[in-house]
């Protein structure tokens, strides 16, 4: 018996889809991160980071994650939490 192809086409848009919208949020909160969030930027460097995420979607939004230090406020949350625990 086949496989019903239009199941299988669905199911992939379908994945493609929830694919795409992850990317498009993950992509809006690096630019709003590096642009209103990261007041210890230059900016030159803020204006390199959001090209960067604006031209390349993907790859500019997870090497800006990568690299990114760690903001002195997280630092003191993550280190409260850990503390708690």
């Amino acid at each position: 018996m086949p496989f019903p192809v239009a199941g299988i086409l669905f199911l992939s848009n379908t994945l493609g889809g929830i694919f795409l919208i992850l990317i498009v949020i993950a992509w809006v909160i690096g630019l709003v991160d590096v642009l209103f969030r990261r007041h210890d930027l230059t900016t030159t460097k803020r204006l390199v980071w959001a090209l960067t995420i604006f031209i390349l979607p993907l790859v500019g939004t997870l090497l800006y994650f990568a690299l990114r230090p760690t903001l002195p406020e997280e630092a003191e949350t993550i280190i409260s939490a850990k503390t708690r625990s």
